[in-house]
């Protein structure tokens, strides 16, 4: 008896090792397959992405290839319309410089014809108006001379001879509107060479200009002039605001002649680029 149950025990859990060998054999089996999927959808997924790849850069390089071509056709046009813009402003500088020439000779033959009709006429009142146009055209003469100055051309009359400081200063005066305010100081017997003295003439009345612009409208501007070693210094003190610090740098850069643009230049404040 015992026996016999020993042998069905052991026939039973024969079965059960079949059994679970054959799940074994099953779950293998699903394992490699479920393996071989993974591997096949794997490869699927890195062709894919290998094709997509290769399409988006063969895309990338079309489209930078396209945005080069642009970039350079767009340098081409800028190029070419930076070379006719300068062409266009020299040529606009050039004709402005011989505008001002025409308008110099005119300043400077009108001024010999009223010298001359002051010479001729003796009646205080035809006098007296005949100085104003004298005094209105050499003020004109000199915008005429800062627009040359500023287009590159040539100021002003030449004298052969020197010409003394006080006439240089009064020679000045006589240019600004407000010439009755200034008042000069120790005038200096020192002459300046003639080829130069039209340009120290115009510098001095433009900062007369602006000293008498830049004050207040009774106030007086003063000029005082002090021989020195190197040469002679001319100081002109007038009774305007105090320029801020902004204010100051910009005059100190138009004063050192380094920049020749005209951009930021307005019509009413020439003077120190022209100085």
């Amino acid at each position: 008896m015992a026996a016999r149950g020993a042998r069905r025990r052991l026939e039973a859990v024969s079965q059960d090792i079949g059994r679970l060998l054959q799940q074994q054999a099953r779950t293998t089996e699903e394992a490699r397959q479920e393996q071989q999927r993974l591997i096949g959808e794997l490869a699927q997924q890195r062709s894919e992405f290998a094709d997509s790849f290769e399409q988006e850069r063969a895309r990338i390089h079309q489209d930078s290839g396209q945005e080069l071509d642009w970039y350079q056709q767009e340098n081409t046009r800028l190029t070419a319309e930076l070379e006719r813009a300068s062409r266009e402003r020299a040529a606009a500088v050039a004709a402005a410089g011989n505008a001002a020439g025409r308008m110099q000779a005119l300043a400077t033959a009108t001024l010999a014809d009223l010298r001359g009709m002051e010479d001729r006429h003796t009646d205080e009142d035809v006098l007296a108006d005949l100085l104003h146009l004298d005094h209105r055209t050499a003020q004109a003469g000199r915008l005429a001379d800062s627009i040359a100055v500023l287009t590159g051309a040539r100021s002003g009359r030449r004298w052969a001879r020197p010409i003394s400081m006080e006439s240089i200063l009064r020679g000045a005066m006589g240019r600004i509107s407000g010439y009755r305010r200034v008042r000069v100081h120790s005038v200096s017997e020192t002459a300046v060479a003639g080829h130069a003295a039209e340009g120290v003439m115009h510098a001095l009345a433009e900062l007369l200009d602006n000293a008498a612009n830049f004050s207040p409208p009774t106030a007086e501007v003063h000029v005082y002039v002090e021989e020195v070693p190197a040469g002679v210094i001319v100081s002109v003190e007038d009774s305007g605001l105090v320029m801020g610090d902004v204010q100051l740098r910009r005059a100190e850069r138009a004063v050192t002649g380094d920049s020749t643009e005209l951009g930021g230049l307005s019509g009413t404040r020439l003077g120190l680029a022209v100085v």
